[in-house]
């Protein structure tokens, strides 16, 4: 029995004690002892009055008004008595009223409380789906492809779960089947290309990097894309390409997130193993937002933070937040150079902070900027205060 029932049985017990304990035992005597010596007092008194009238001494008309109040108080004696008298204990009663109480006590959990959580075995967390039945699933999903082969978003789903269950061959063909019906989706590009390297070892092979190239064509900033033409570089002792392509796809990825942070440590190690020199880029301060643009921005809005060079150029780095951040710590220390080239240290830079209303890198009517003066590179408490909007002049 769990220690739920116990408790609760106990308080209910302890409650049924209280209430139907006057029923079960005998009411107290009080007095009943004096109830016959009240009665010889009162035949005393009836047998003076009878006396005072064979002597004269009252009438007879007081005699009968005497003798019914003598009456009246025998009457209240005796009334007074049978209330006295002990009541003999009620238990049928108090059985029948705690047996009820009983039975509707645990009616009322059955319907509405839960007694399948009572059961230790039906407490258990459910049991982790098994590999065997992932892959049941992935057939059953692969019946459904092939009776709709139309279906691009269940074949897309399908490539994906190929992927995940390492079956490369499986996914490259089905990535290959969703490229012919997606021909211009640099993303499915892109995936099929992983999966053609995956299936041979997780090499960058001519036929991956060709597919990789074609995403590139497509969309120049694919992520997926930039992060495998890297790995092609990289496999080819081309670290400088691979730098580049990876500083790229940096610049489009949250740095907090693990593909931002994986960029970063391919990016160091690419300049490691190529001799460059680390980043000179220190900056660091606090972003905010001007008290009169609050009505103009969601939590969700992005907030772009670039370092660019003074004298002109694009960005050197570049850092993502989110409008609900402000007022944002900013440090370019971690951040992945953009640059093939490290700046000068000597040389000066500006900080612009922008929030993007559409959520794109280039700035658009409506987005609201801030910048800060020029600044050496390694400069410290740097504020930025977001206190204009981009007009489409600029």
């Amino acid at each position: 029995m769990s220690a739920f029932i116990i408790l609760a049985a106990i308080l209910l017990f302890l409650v049924l004690g209280t209430l139907l304990w006057p029923l079960w035992r005998q009411s107290p005597v009080i007095g009943v002892g004096k109830a016959g010596e009240a009665l010889a007092i009162l035949r005393e008194q009836r047998a003076d009055l009878d006396a005072e009238l064979a002597a004269g001494r009252i009438s007879s008309a007081e005699h009968t008004e005497s003798v019914d109040a003598l009456a009246r108080r025998l009457v209240e004696e005796e009334t007074a008595q049978e209330h006295l008298r002990p009541h003999a204990p009620r238990h049928l009663l108090a059985g029948a009223i705690g047996g009820c109480a009983l039975v509707l006590c645990v009616g009322l959990y059955a319907v509405l409380g839960n007694p399948a959580a009572l059961d230790p075995a039906k407490r258990q967390p459910a049991a982790a789906i098994t590999s065997t039945q992932i892959a049941a699933m992935v057939e059953k999903l692969a019946n459904k492809v092939a009776e709709h082969p139309e279906d691009a978003e269940a074949r897309l789903m399908l490539s994906r779960s190929y992927m995940v269950l390492g079956r490369y061959q499986d996914a490259a063909a089905s990535y290959a089947k969703l490229a012919a019906m997606l021909p211009e989706n640099a993303d499915v590009l892109a995936s099929w290309g992983d999966a053609v390297a995956n299936a041979e070892g997780g090499h960058m092979t001519p036929d991956a990097l060709a597919l990789v190239e074609r995403a590139l064509k497509i969309d120049p900033d694919n992520v997926k894309a930039l992060a495998l033409a890297g790995t092609a570089a990289f496999e080819k002792a081309d670290y400088t390409r691979a730098i580049t392509l990876w500083e790229r796809m940096a610049g489009h990825v949250d740095p907090q997130s693990e593909t931002g942070q994986s960029a970063r440590a391919m990016i160091a190690e690419a300049r490691r193993l190529s001799g460059a020199t680390t980043s000179v880029l220190t900056a660091s301060g606090l972003i905010s937002l001007a008290p009169a643009l609050k009505d103009k921005i969601t939590p969700q809005d992005t907030v772009f933070v670039f370092a660019r060079p003074a004298a002109g150029g694009p960005p050197l780095a570049a850092m993502r937040f989110t409008a609900a951040d402000l007022p944002a710590q900013f440090d370019f220390t971690k951040a992945p150079l953009m640059a093939q080239t490290p700046p000068d240290a000597k040389s000066k830079i500006l900080v612009v902070a922008r929030i993007s209303k559409s959520g794109s890198v280039a700035a658009q009517t409506g987005d609201l900027e801030g910048s800060s003066e020029e600044i050496p590179l390694d400069a410290k408490s740097i504020k930025i205060t977001i206190s204009r909007i981009v007009s489409s002049k600029k």
